[in-house]
């Protein structure tokens, strides 16, 4: 993760989270599908904090979906779902991932 935050994943300083690459979505979205296994399903959130020096409220910063799923139901009608908050603070900015995981096989994925 930090790779793909500090030069985009493919050595390109243009590419970085940070800076709001064209496709940076994309390219986590690669990465968490090399990463798990085929069977789960994935859904990824991306939070900034709206002022890093007073970070109070955060407002969604992917502007596209980083997911595996083709429909919300496999995180509506599984048994199961894992999430967790992970923060990224680089040299001007605070990150918040939040990954949502759930058992294959039930929905569209």
């Amino acid at each position: 993760m930090q790779r793909i935050v500090s030069d985009g994943g493919y050595g390109n300083p243009e590419d970085t989270l940070g800076m709001g690459s064209a496709d940076w979505e994309g390219n986590l979205k690669i990465v968490l599908d090399s990463l798990l296994p085929t069977t789960a399903c994935f859904n990824m959130t991306v939070y900034a904090y709206s002022n890093a020096a007073q970070p109070t409220y955060y407002v969604t910063y992917d502007k596209k979906t980083i997911s595996n799923s083709l429909s919300q139901e496999a995180f509506t009608k599984t048994p199961e779902i894992s999430s967790a908050e992970f923060p990224y603070v680089d040299l001007s900015s605070i990150y918040l991932l939040r990954p949502q995981l759930a058992e294959g096989g039930v929905g569209s994925y």
